[in-house]
């Protein structure tokens, strides 16, 4: 009993605490070290994730992670002579954890035992027969939207007032009707 008590705390020490993490994709073009998109495209989407919880509330070892929410801006034209852009964030709310989103494996094993006798003389074998395991899906519940908001953002191209989004900053070069030129840069 000692023995599985210490492997149990020794695989709760092993597993980490849950870490917050963010994929971010842009979108655009690149021409000549600056980036250019169309009214309507997506300039920013920043996908957030943290690990998946296993039994004791740790990280999964395994690395799994489940979505917790996702952030687009859009490019949306010029008003007033400002680009404007849509920012659109939605939370997400994940029920998934290691317990309901690993698949369950049942072993196709078996073991016939033969005894009996020939010729006066005892016999006996054993036969062991495997077959592919059967595998039943996991079940992971459906993730869920807890909230959505929408903020229009307006900026002067060609400024010093960059936009500041999930640790991300967007500068505006240069925006007119059909297309915008700008930066994107990772802050520390």
């Amino acid at each position: 009993m000692r023995t599985i008590t210490l492997l149990a705390l020794a695989f709760i020490a092993a597993c980490g605490s849950i870490q917050q993490s963010q994929r971010v994709l842009t979108g655009g073009v690149e021409i000549g070290g600056v980036m250019v998109a169309g009214v309507g495209d997506t300039i920013l989407e920043v996908k957030k994730e943290e690990s998946m919880p296993n039994v004791f509330g740790k990280a999964d070892m395994y690395g799994r992670k489940r979505a917790t929410g996702v952030t687009y801006l859009t490019y949306d034209g010029v008003l007033d002579g400002k680009a404007s852009f849509l920012r659109r964030d939605i939370g997400i709310a994940s029920e998934k954890t290691t317990m309901n989103s690993s698949p369950i494996v049942i072993p196709n094993t078996s073991t016939s035992t033969i005894t009996g006798s020939l010729n006066g003389q005892p016999i006996y074998g054993t036969l062991r027969s495997s077959v592919p395991p059967t595998v039943i899906p996991a079940s992971a519940p459906t993730d869920q939207i807890s909230g959505t908001s929408q903020t229009l953002l307006r900026v002067t191209p060609d400024s010093s007032e960059p936009l500041i989004i999930e640790g991300h900053m967007l500068t505006v070069i240069e925006a007119s009707e059909n297309l915008v030129r700008f930066t994107i840069e990772k802050l520390k």
